[in-house]
């Protein structure tokens, strides 16, 4: 369906496509992707339930920023700041310092990184990532400079 009016290229599915259940990945399936980049929140049971109904190719973040929000689901960075991290801009306005107070005004948490998660970092699992499907490794490196992206990718080049 969506290859009648591309030219004859690979499609591959975005983990801004919020892909984490075997519905949604068979359903790209039918629609003519080959690739699918599962979202990040996922675990190992979940990635082999869908590795298990599909006959694609199974893309997963093994680096980088984990987001509040599901993949392909915040709005929080539009809100503030009119760029949306679900066309690939996040301003990650959840790793910014912030204040907790309860609403009669009394201040349980001030200059706290409150919504920012550990970064991603599953070098310890790639072997499992494999042998539960997943046939491609991210990374993170769109708003990265060379040096992060090169040092990664020698790390996990050489947990393996």
């Amino acid at each position: 369906m969506l290859q009648l009016n591309l030219p004859p290229i690979a499609l591959h599915a975005s983990t801004q496509m919020d892909n984490r259940s075997p519905e949604k990945v068979a359903f790209l399936e039918q629609v003519g992707f080959s690739q699918v980049v599962l979202a990040r929140e996922l675990g190992l049971s979940q990635i082999r339930d869908v590795a298990a109904h599909t006959n694609m190719q199974l893309e997963f973040f093994i680096h980088g920023a984990l987001c509040v929000a599901y993949s392909g689901l915040c709005n929080l960075s539009h809100s503030f700041s009119n760029r949306s991290a679900n066309r690939g801009e996040c301003s990650q306005m959840c790793r910014l310092p912030g204040n907790l107070k309860t609403r009669q005004g009394d201040v349980l948490a001030q200059n706290e990184h409150l919504l920012s998660l550990k970064d991603n970092n599953q070098t310890d699992n790639l072997d499992a990532l494999i042998d539960a499907g997943i046939r491609s490794f991210k990374i993170e490196g769109r708003l990265k400079d060379l040096s992060y992206v090169k040092n990664v990718t020698r790390i996990i080049a050489k947990a393996r």
